[in-house]
Order: C-alpha cells, then sequence, then structure tokens
C-alpha cells in the first residue's frame, strides 16, 4: 500500500509566522534585490500594498530542474538561486510568498503577482485561498497579458499587489517609521557595498526615498579585520570578518543602538550571550577586577557598529544551507561556520571591553587616579605657577630646583 504525502493549508499559515512583520517589506525588497532590481518602490495605503521593481522579472521556460521561475515559487522547502544573478543573499525561498500571505487576509487571502521577463513576455499570477484543507487544493493561475495591462513602467521588472490586506494591520494601521526604520537599518551596509561597485540600488517607501547613512555614533574603538578557522567536511578552511565598532555615550539617541551582525544584508543584532561572556572571562583571569555584569552592560550599552562576515552567507553545510537559518533573520547554531566565528568575535571583543574595564576597576590605578584629581584640586589653592609643576605616574608633584 502506498500513502500520499499530502501538506496542509496549516503549513502556508506557519511559514507567514517565521517573517516578523517589521521584516515583511525587507523580505520583498530582498526578492527584487536577488532579480536584479536597481530600484524597488512600495507604496501603502488602508486598500493595498503594492511592490514595484525595475529587476530580470519571472521567466516562464523551464530549466535543468524542469520547473520555471512561477513554479519555483511556489515550492515548500526548497530553494532556487539565479545563475545571473548580481548578489548574494540567500536564495529565493519562502520569504515572498510568506510575506505576501502575511500582509494578506490569512481567512480570505487575496494578492498578485503581475511580470515583465527578458523574453518580452508579460504574465499576471493570482493567489488566491480561503478555507482549502490542504495546499495542493490551491491552484494559483497564470496568464499572459498585453504590455499596457502590466503597469510595469520598465523594460522587465514585478509587481506584486497586496488586495486583501491583514484585518488586524487595517486596525491598528500601518505602523509607518518602524517599516522606514527597518528597511533603512537591514539595507543600510548593502547600500553602500554596492554603491563601490557603481550598481547601488533605490528604495522609495510612499514616494519617500530610503536615505542611507555609513557614519555611526561616538568615538573609533575596534575597526579592524579578523581571521578565524572553522572545520567542514573533516577540513580546516579559513574565513574573515570586518570589525566597525565604537565606544558611545550610551544615552546617544541614534537609529544604531546595538551591535548589527552583517552578511550581505543585516541577520540581526548581536545579543552578547552570558555563557560565552562568561568563558571570555574564564580565558582572562589576570584582568581581576571586572565582573560579568559589568562586561555584558558595557557590550550592550557602550558599543555600537556593525560585524560584516560575507562567509555566514557563502559557506553552504552539507545539505546546502548557510549560516543563516530559514528566515535570514538569525544564525543556525548548528551550521559549521556559526560556532567558530561566534567564539572568536566574542573573544576579540570581550577581551579588548575586559582589559578597557580592568584598567578602570583596578582600585590601584582608581586611587592613583583619586589621588591626582585631590593633588591637582590642592595645587590650584595654593597658586603655584604652571612652570613648577608636572605629571608624573599619576600624580602631580613639585618640579625639583637643580640649582
Amino acid at each position: 500500500m502506498n500513502i500520499q504525502i499530502r501538506t496542509g493549508s496549516g503549513l502556508r499559515a506557519r511559514l507567514a509566522t517565521t517573517v516578523s512583520f517589521e521584516n515583511l517589506f525587507t523580505e520583498l525588497v530582498k526578492n527584487s534585490l536577488q532579480n536584479n532590481a536597481t530600484q524597488v518602490h512600495i507604496k501603502y495605503d488602508d486598500k493595498q500594498a503594492v511592490i514595484l521593481d525595475n529587476g530580470t522579472g519571472f521567466d516562464h521556460t523551464k530549466d535543468s530542474t524542469g520547473l520555471n521561475e512561477f513554479e519555483k515559487y511556489f515550492v515548500f522547502g526548497n530553494s532556487y538561486t539565479k545563475s545571473h544573478k548580481h548578489l548574494n543573499l540567500g536564495q529565493m525561498g519562502i520569504g515572498g510568498k510568506a510575506a505576501n500571505d502575511r500582509l494578506s487576509d490569512m481567512n480570505n487571502t487575496h494578492w498578485s503577482l503581475t511580470t515583465k521577463n527578458k523574453h518580452n513576455k508579460c504574465f499576471r499570477l493570482t493567489f488566491k485561498s480561503s478555507d482549502e484543507k490542504y495546499l495542493d487544493d490551491i491552484q494559483p493561475t497564470v496568464e499572459e497579458i498585453s504590455h499596457n495591462k502590466s503597469n510595469i513602467p520598465y523594460q522587465t521588472g514585478t509587481r506584486i499587489v497586496i488586495h486583501n490586506l491583514d484585518p488586524h494591520l487595517l486596525k491598528k494601521g500601518w505602523p509607518e517609521e518602524q517599516i522606514h526604520n527597518n528597511l533603512q537599518q537591514f539595507f543600510n551596509m548593502l547600500y553602500f557595498q554596492t554603491a563601490k561597485e557603481k550598481r547601488e540600488f533605490k528604495l522609495v517607501v510612499n514616494d519617500k526615498p530610503i536615505k542611507f547613512d555609513q557614519t555611526l555614533p561616538g568615538d573609533k574603538w575596534k575597526h579592524e579585520t579578523i581571521k578565524f578557522d572553522y572545520k567542514l567536511n573533516n577540513k580546516t578552511h579559513q574565513a574573515n570578518y570586518k570589525l566597525m565598532l565604537n565606544w558611545v555615550d550610551p544615552r546617544t539617541k541614534h537609529l544604531l543602538d546595538c551591535v548589527d551582525l552583517v552578511s550581505y544584508t543585516r541577520v540581526c543584532s548581536i545579543g552578547w550571550e552570558q555563557e560565552r561572556l562568561d568563558r571570555v572571562l574564564n580565558m582572562s583571569k589576570r584582568f581581576k577586577y571586572v565582573t560579568p555584569r559589568q562586561l555584558s552592560q558595557h557590550l550592550n550599552s557602550y558599543i555600537r557598529g556593525y560585524v560584516m562576515c560575507d562567509a555566514l552567507s557563502d559557506v553552504k553545510n552539507g545539505v546546502g544551507m548557510s549560516a543563516k537559518d530559514l528566515t535570514h533573520h538569525r544564525l543556525n547554531p548548528d551550521h559549521p561556520i556559526a560556532q567558530s566565528f561566534l567564539d572568536s568575535l566574542y573573544y576579540h571583543v570581550g577581551i579588548n571591553v575586559v582589559r578597557k574595564l580592568n584598567t578602570k576597576y583596578d582600585p590601584n590605578k582608581k586611587l592613583n587616579n583619586t589621588l591626582n584629581r585631590v593633588c591637582n584640586i590642592m595645587f590650584k589653592h595654593f597658586n603655584i605657577p604652571d612652570e613648577f609643576i608636572t605629571t608624573e605616574r599619576n600624580t602631580v608633584q613639585l618640579k625639583q630646583d637643580k640649582t
């Protein structure tokens, strides 16, 4: 007896929840950039949401996999990549479909995807779903349409329209500031990487361009490239990551309020796990004046910037997955490169913070600094001319008269 493997329609809702609301548009923009778009326009109101790009569109011809790009868009569980894509942002997977479903009413889903491709063909895919029990009961339709019905003003491109919006979203309203900030933060470093290669992209939300900014708050602290080893398939390999970290006053107001992990685009903020910090302190016992709480507090409150590691996207494990997990918004801790990267990062950043704090909290140095301040105050009251005063070894002394 053969058993048919079927997928329940509830999987669609589960996959939609893997994309948090603040990342819905970032997923759709990421798909556009993977389609080699240089312009992405987002518009939303209380009736619909529209995402328009000038990418290469969806190819209706089948490739070596036996599928065209419309069919690949609806393969749940597998990811595909374009051979001619310019950016390595991961593989084309569930992000776009899940974002479309999440923006739409899950109980009465209706969204469409219109595309112009390199073959000078226009197609419209319509997706509707309500109370089906199985995914194979849902039959998206694809029809060829004329160019003047596409509403795509570019030679090639894609236009996604969410027709039935999520009722909870309509009730609460669009969180415009959150959407703007998340797009700016997610694609910030990617913008400057592409600008160096003279193929920067333009991102516009409700007719307002997103402005990217590479400046960091605070004082320059750790700006360097660090190499680390990792094991894959029983072989040792080497990769590197770049630190751009500043030391800031924790009261500083800035869009970047953490240390961001970047692999082409933003992955997530680095949360500085306490267990790993404890290991750093155990490896540096000569720095005995720093407590785990002080180390954690300073890493989370005083350090801002970026940690950039392309290898987290480029290195694939035995089943072809990168270190970024399914949602591409955190690291998969089981990936071969992830643990080696985190061990190296925590050590190099943590040990430098420990060294800085140890100097600050060393009681002998604190005493010397206090004495120095007290002596300065005393000498000012004695009205001694500056030429008779010198600072040596953190204390204030009178200059000796050699005569």
